[in-house]
């Protein structure tokens, strides 16, 4: 089985944070990594699923929303 392994740069652009809030994952446990000697790269598989854990179901959006009627004051 074939792995796709990260640096922390490249697993840094693609949840589009910095490297610094991707080392904290890291060391938080967050993401899976394996270690290759004195490198750290972190699995494909462990940035998608954050992502995909931490997507949320779309709400109502503001174009459901009829806003014609809202605060309206008729002044007399």
């Amino acid at each position: 089985m074939k792995r796709e392994l990260l640096t922390v740069p490249q697993a840094a652009g693609r949840m589009t944070v910095s490297e610094k809030t991707t080392w904290r994952m890291v060391y938080a446990g967050k993401l899976e990594v394996v270690r290759i000697g004195r490198s750290v790269r972190v699995t494909g598989k462990s940035v998608d699923d954050l992502i995909e854990d931490g997507t949320t179901p779309p709400t109502a959006s503001n174009a459901d929303v009829d806003y014609a009627d809202d605060d309206v004051v008729e002044e007399e």
